[in-house]
C-alpha cells in the first residue's frame, strides 16, 4: 500500500476532524471513549498507529490515554512515559510549530530525545499535531507508519 507523505496530509485530516466534531460520543460524559474515538478515527483516516498523549497534572510527563494500532483501540494502554525534562527541546517547538511532520522520523533531528521509541516501534514516518487547552499545549496527536509486517 502506497501511502502519502505525513507532510501532505493537512487538508485530509481538516475533513476528518470536521466530521469528528459532529460525533455525539465525542461530547458525552466518558473521557476516554471520546479519545478511543478519535485515536480510532484518526487512525484509520492515515492508515497509521495513532496515539494520544496527554500532560500529567504536574505537567512533568506525557502518558499515552489511547492507542489505535493493528485495527485495535487500547485505553490508557501499558508503555512508555515521556518525561518533560527528557523532552523538552521538541515539547516546546511543538508549542510553536503545532504540527511536526517527519516522512523519515529516525534521520529527523528534532525527534532526536525519541530515538529509542521510534525505533522499539519500528516507526519510520511519524507526525505529532498539538493538543491545545486554553492556549497552552495539553498533549499531542501522534500518527506512525511503521515498517512493513511490524506488529
Amino acid at each position: 500500500m502506497t501511502h502519502r507523505p505525513f507532510s501532505e496530509t493537512a487538508a485530509h485530516l481538516h475533513a476528518v476532524y470536521g466530521a469528528l466534531m459532529k460525533e455525539q460520543r465525542l461530547w458525552g460524559d466518558d473521557y476516554l471513549d471520546g479519545l478511543q474515538l478519535i485515536a480510532k478515527t484518526c487512525g484509520e483516516a492515515l492508515g497509521a498507529r495513532c496515539s494520544i498523549w496527554c500532560y500529567s497534572d504536574s505537567r512533568v510527563e506525557l502518558r499515552c490515554q489511547s492507542l489505535y494500532a493493528d485495527g485495535q483501540v487500547l485505553a490508557r494502554p501499558k508503555g512508555p512515559v515521556f518525561k518533560q525534562a527528557e523532552h523538552t527541546e521538541y515539547l516546546n517547538g511543538l508549542q510553536d510549530l503545532r504540527v511536526l511532520a517527519a516522512d523519515q522520523a529516525l534521520a529527523d533531528a528534532r525527534l532526536a530525545s525519541f530515538a529509542d521509541y521510534l525505533r522499539s516501534n519500528a516507526s519510520v514516518a511519524l507526525m505529532d499535531a498539538a493538543i491545545r487547552t486554553e492556549g497552552q499545549v495539553a498533549g499531542f496527536i501522534r500518527w506512525e507508519r511503521q515498517e512493513p509486517g511490524h506488529q
